[in-house]
């Protein structure tokens, strides 16, 4: 394998190691803010409610939007270990 390759393998792997660091970061901040209707307009019918410092939230969907940014930083922090991989144990 080529310097070229493993120095493309490296960069690949410090830009999927970024993009999971703001995923994850995006996945500890997100909330989704309390409402008695949802995204379409339609009445809930017992919302989850969440309280903490800056008032209430929707908890289930806060933690659908979390699963979803986990997913992310997941498959991002994936590519980052085999990119290292790839850099480490050069074919």
């Amino acid at each position: 394998m080529s310097l070229v390759s493993l120095m493309n393998a490296s960069a690949l792997s410090c830009l999927f190691a970024f993009l999971s660091a703001l995923a994850w970061t995006r996945s500890a901040t997100v909330r989704v803010p309390y409402s008695l209707r949802d995204h379409e307009g339609e009445p809930v019918q017992a919302p989850s409610l969440g309280l903490d410092e800056r008032g209430r939230f929707n908890a289930q969907e806060t933690m659908r939007k979390q699963a979803n940014w986990n997913r992310y930083a997941a498959g991002f922090g994936a590519a980052t270990a085999m990119c290292q991989m790839i850099v480490t144990f050069p074919l």
